[in-house]
């Protein structure tokens, strides 16, 4: 399995089509929080604003980063994550949140 990472920008719209469809094939099988995931896949990769319940606030999308996990050039495996910087005046450190992670069905182990 190859694996890239970056920005969502650094990603050719192809890339982010295919990995889109892994997590809404894998977010979006239960009818009770389908609509729910699928507006939040929506948003991540649109550029939009999620509202994160642990901070209280709305997020900008635009820091998030994707790690995509290939095999024979096609992407099964996705994960989205952000960094989130110290807070200021504060002792506490930065750290990287995983907003979600996909793997298709056949290619779990």
């Amino acid at each position: 399995m190859e694996v890239r990472s970056g920005r969502l920008d650094s990603f050719s719209g192809e890339d982010l089509e295919s990995a889109r469809d892994v997590l809404i094939s894998r977010f979006t099988v239960g009818k009770k929080s389908a609509d729910h995931n699928r507006a939040l896949i929506k948003r991540i990769f649109s550029g939009a604003t999620f509202h994160c319940h642990r901070a209280g606030r709305e997020v900008p999308t635009a820091g998030c980063s994707l790690a995509l996990g290939e095999v024979g050039g096609r992407c099964v495996a996705v994960g989205c994550y952000r960094h989130v910087p110290a807070p200021r005046r504060s002792s506490l450190q930065g750290f990287t949140e995983l907003l979600l992670l996909a793997v298709e069905t056949e290619y779990e182990r």
